[in-house]
């Protein structure tokens, strides 16, 4: 009997273990509030290194961003986990998976996590942007119809550093970006190529507000994907 249940265990560790490897933002959205964080009383999670003013300053730092995505698109939808992670270690490893910020999902649940590098209201903003587009577009639409580059081009809507624009009168078209519609095709490259990815999607996302009349048409056309529009009508029309 002792023989079966060791035998369990460490099948059960190997299972949690593989899910990790394969599928490190899934595993992150579902193990986040069991990682060793510390809740904060606006239910932010926070590494326990960090100060007092630390904590102050990323609870400043998320309103902040809510506050850009609000204005942005008339207001605020989703309701994610927001995880502000330190230098030290002692977590999961998967939650080091990104020192800057990155937002992962299962089924409904969007989880926002921002690392000791991406401490900016731009940064906190495209990611909060990202969880707000999944709660209006919903999961299911979100993950099967919504473009990378388009999620990603959104996001960046916010994120002003500078390293991601296009020099004014930049040469040659963006078109080309629309071809990464999947994260495997959008986040492939090195570095400088993975930079032009998010300078043409912001830019191509960009060009098509203003087309559409502002972000203010933004919440109906990402509805009209709720509701089971393909996206390339909503993008087209």
């Amino acid at each position: 009997m002792k023989k079966l249940v060791l035998a369990v265990a460490v099948g059960l560790v190997a299972g949690v273990v593989a899910l990790a490897a394969a599928m490190p933002g899934m595993t992150t959205c579902l193990t986040i509030e069991h990682a060793g964080l510390e809740r904060l009383p606006d239910g932010t999670l926070v590494d326990p290194s960090l100060s007092a003013d630390e904590r102050g300053a990323v609870r400043e730092l998320r309103e902040q961003g809510a506050h850009w995505v609000r204005a942005f698109i008339g207001g605020v939808a989703a309701e994610p986990i927001v995880a502000f992670l330190g230098e030290g270690g002692g977590h999961a490893p998967w939650l080091r998976s990104h020192p800057v910020g990155s937002t992962h999902f299962v089924a409904t649940r969007a989880c926002v996590v921002i690392g000791p590098q991406g401490r900016t209201v731009g940064i906190i903003a495209h990611e909060l942007m990202h969880a707000d587009l999944h709660a209006r577009a919903g999961a299911w639409h979100r993950h099967m119809t919504v473009p990378t580059w388009f999620d990603e081009g959104l996001g960046m809507q916010l994120d002003h550093r500078p390293r991601y624009s296009l020099a004014p009168g930049a040469a040659g078209s963006t078109d080309g970006v629309r071809a990464l519609e999947s994260p495997s095709l959008f986040f492939a490259g090195n570095d400088a190529e993975l930079t032009c990815h998010y300078a043409y999607a912001k830019a191509e996302v960009g060009r098509w507000l203003v087309r559409i009349g502002g972000p203010a048409e933004l919440a109906e056309r990402l509805q009209r994907i709720r509701q089971g529009e393909p996206f390339e009508s909503v993008w087209r029309d």
